[in-house]
């Protein structure tokens, strides 16, 4: 395998980016610019170990000294001795750049007393080979070198010994003609490392990106595309994209976060690997993320991607609620838009292998982009399921209700037409006159049933109806509060969601139908408060046995009448005076159809009216309550 088997591959050695061959014609290069031999060393970064990397054209530019004291046939032990030497220089310099983005050209004595450079060669920071050259020496070193062949020619050298009776001379001869060094040559010398440097640089990430490509491919062809009517595919197959990408990347644990209703800013953790799970394999017990807490853009008009690091303000202020210090630890996220219709992070956890982000955000753009852009089409098709559901349920309530009322409407028209027929114009055509009265009522009674049956027609159903999924109350009730604090401000009110919101567990209930439940009674909060006060979000958990979660939605405003705390509940009630009947609009139905949704989960929706010490210009202000506690659990039958 020329690179790591593991994400990010991470170069190992300089012989397994470049091949034997290329690297001859380059190392020749260099030696015939340079005028001096150049020796290359690979460096295992995996096993710390150094060989030496001997070109086709061995011993090219070598220093005649060199030469002959590596000629084993008449020195013993010369190249060996070179080559510890050689091996010693390179794990001293590769040990001295760790920590630091490159290595120095630097000068150095050989174990012979002569003038050596060395330079590490770095890939992406990681290094990979060991470069040498020199073999000079000043007047001063040549009597070093002298005095150590002495040592060799008088047998006092460990390790080594002559064969050639004359190698003594000869070496003697040689050492006074070694060559010194040009002034430039140390800035020769590295403008050859970086050449072979870019060169290992561009092998590699070419090998690199044809890892990536083929594993980007295999993720690409696990995505599924088919017609989905709740959360569960989506969240199994987005599952099971992020299993392939937890082994690619070996990431500890992935989370991935996104809105499930169009324009939510509070995303639910739709699917996670590595985390524990929860209720029968679920992931209930983990966070949320809320975009607009982190501070990331909200309207974007196309793509638009955000690479977080690990312990940025924007994760420690976006990943809120339960569990949320479990992933302090978190090694970067990606943040992700199409538009303003969606939104996901994508939470990598600690990885097995060191890795820069921000050097890998290409590739973990596009890891995200695929993943989201499978996930954003499944959720775009689930909407339009539920889209044709509601349309089927409001074609069929409107075929009802048009036969209902113009059945008398026809009844009351024939008896019109036969007066008018049989009798003349008289003081008998009163009758045909209340007729005709009655009729037009009823086709008014028929304009108000079609223009409420659409907003009416999502609560006329039965329980069996219901798609529950385990979902997360805090994402819920969140998103549906933000979508009112724009409307309350217009109106000068405050709306306030309570931090205990954010501790709200899953549970499985029908996303859409009480979505609309809670957004009705904050719609009722938004008109019936006073201007300038508060209206607030919070939220109750039933600690003892943990089976329900309570909802409170909470205002200051005028007075429920004591007998009418029940009847405000029923369709076409309103709970306001008469005075004001004309000035707030409303159907009457808001609260209605929360009852309906709320008991359809097997809750219970609760009012309450309490008088305060506050004056405003309205009269005494009475704290407005609504109560809505839902199971946490559905009961199977």
């Amino acid at each position: 395998m020329p690179l790591s088997t593991q994400w990010p591959h991470h170069p190992t050695k300089l012989s397994d980016l470049i091949d034997h061959e290329t690297l001859t014609v380059i190392v020749s290069g260099a030696c015939a610019r340079l005028g001096r031999a150049l020796t290359v060393l690979d460096y295992d970064r995996q096993s710390g170990v150094v060989t030496r990397i001997d070109p086709l054209e061995t011993r090219q530019n070598f220093e005649p000294f060199c030469q002959l004291l590596r000629t084993e046939t008449r020195v013993a032990g010369g190249n060996a001795a070179c080559e510890r030497c050689d091996a010693q220089r390179a794990h001293q310099v590769v040990k001295q750049i760790v920590g630091q983005r490159c290595s120095q050209t630097e000068g150095y004595p050989c174990h012979m007393g002569l003038t050596d450079f060395s330079q590490v060669l770095c890939v992406d920071d990681a290094p990979v080979g060991v470069v040498l050259a020199g073999q000079f020496a000043t007047p001063e070193q040549k009597e070093i070198v002298r005095r150590r062949v002495g040592r060799i020619v008088a047998g006092e050298h460990r390790e080594i010994t002559l064969l050639d009776p004359g190698a003594g001379d000869e070496l003697m001869r040689l050492a006074a003609q070694i060559k010194s060094p040009r002034a430039d040559f140390a800035e020769r010398f590295r403008r050859e490392v970086e050449n072979l440097q870019q060169i290992a640089t561009a092998h590699y990430h070419h090998q690199k990106a044809e890892y990536e490509t083929r594993f980007l491919d295999r993720l690409r062809s696990a995505r599924r595309f088919s017609t989905v009517t709740t959360l569960q595919p989506i969240r199994a197959n987005a599952e099971q994209l992020l299993q392939i990408v937890q082994q690619y990347c070996g990431t500890r644990y992935l989370l991935l976060f996104c809105n499930v209703g169009e324009k939510d800013t509070v995303l639910t953790p739709l699917a996670q690997v590595g985390l524990s799970g929860g209720h029968d394999g679920e992931p209930p017990g983990l966070p949320h993320f809320n975009w607009a807490k982190a501070g990331l853009p909200r309207h974007e008009s196309e793509e638009g991607y955000w690479c977080i690091p690990g312990g940025a303000p924007e994760l420690s202020r976006g990943v809120r609620g339960d569990r949320a210090g479990a992933l302090r630890d978190a090694a970067c996220a990606i943040a992700l838009v199409l538009g303003d219709a969606f939104r996901m992070v994508m939470l990598f956890g600690p990885y097995e292998q060191p890795v820069n982000p921000e050097r890998e955000r290409g590739f973990l753009f596009e890891v995200s982009r695929i993943i989201s852009w499978s996930v954003f089409l499944q959720l775009q098709s689930l909407r339009l399921y539920e889209e044709r559901e509601r349309l089927v349920a409001t074609t069929q309530l409107l075929q009802h209700r048009f036969k209902t009322a113009l059945t008398p409407i026809a009844t009351h028209i024939g008896r019109a037409k036969m007066q008018l027929t049989n009798r003349q114009y008289d003081a008998s055509l009163r009758p045909v006159i209340e007729q005709m009265k009655a009729a037009h009522e009823l086709s008014l009674q028929l304009g108000r049933s079609v223009r409420d049956t659409v907003r009416s027609a999502v609560v006329m159903i039965e329980r069996d109806d219901l798609k529950f999924e385990l979902y997360p109350l805090s994402v819920l009730v969140a998103n549906c509060a933000e979508g009112f604090v724009a409307r309350a401000a217009e109106r000068s009110r405050e709306l306030v969601i309570d931090p205990s919101v954010e501790l709200l567990p899953y549970a499985e209930v029908d996303i859409a139908r009480l979505t609309i439940a809670i957004s009705n009674l904050l719609d009722n909060a938004v008109k019936y408060s006073f201007p300038t006060t508060r209206i607030q979000v919070k939220a109750l958990l039933d600690t003892a046995e943990q089976r329900h979660a309570a909802i409170i939605v909470q205002d200051l405003g005028d007075p429920i009448p004591p007998n009418e705390i029940e009847t405000i509940f029923e369709r076409g009630r309103r709970a306001l005076a008469e005075a004001k009947m004309g000035k707030i609009p409303g159907t009457g139905y808001g609260l209605w159809e929360a009852r309906a949704i709320v008991e359809a989960h097997g809750g219970t929706i609760s009012a309450r009216s309490v008088e305060t010490s506050v004056y405003m210009r309205q009269g005494r202000a009475y704290r407005v309550s609504f109560l809505v506690r839902i199971p946490l659990r559905q009961e199977r039958e």
